[in-house]
């Protein structure tokens, strides 16, 4: 693969490819980053549906952002993506290896032969719960900081009290 590793790395590998699977692949959210960029390589037609929506997500993986913008500024050169150019292009500009594992391995919700509102539907219900996984995790990252600060201000009374005690 490409210097830094590439996003189908073997778990336990080291290094780059071990963060990058940390980062786009093993989510805990169930679902992989790459899942939400790939299927537009596929099924570049989805774009004059989804284009802002692509556009917006906020990816944890760099180069999938790099991936994903280079779609995205090809199609506002082209106006429409032939699935066939899209990936000559992508394959151009260094995306080669990328593309010959994703297409070695789609997965069945949006394989070639899916029709686009199937695939449409899977790539929504994708977005959204990453998205309510993203939530969720905001919600407990506040109440963690929320019980920490709460036990400094318990601290701070009985420091104050003690200092009472022994004046």
């Amino acid at each position: 693969g490409k210097a830094g590793g590439n996003w189908f790395a073997p778990a336990g590998a080291s290094g780059t490819g071990a963060a990058r699977l940390a980062a786009g692949i093993a989510r805990p959210d169930g679902v992989a980053e790459r899942e939400l960029v790939w299927p537009v390589v596929v099924h570049p037609q989805m774009l004059e549906v989804v284009e802002e929506e692509l556009a917006a997500l906020d990816l944890v993986d760099t180069q999938l952002g790099v991936l994903r913008d280079a779609i995205l500024s090809r199609y506002s050169e082209q106006g429409h993506l032939d699935p066939g150019d899209l990936k000559d292009h992508l394959c151009k500009i260094g995306f080669a290896s990328e593309i010959e594992h994703f297409f070695a391995r789609v997965p069945r919700w949006c394989a070639v032969d899916r029709d686009l509102g199937s695939v449409l539907e899977g790539w929504r219900a994708r977005v959204a719960q990453r998205r309510r996984f993203a939530e969720r995790r905001e919600l407990a990252r506040a109440a963690e900081a929320a019980i920490a600060a709460n036990r400094d201000g318990e601290a701070t009374d009985q420091v104050l009290a003690v200092n009472r005690l022994i004046n």
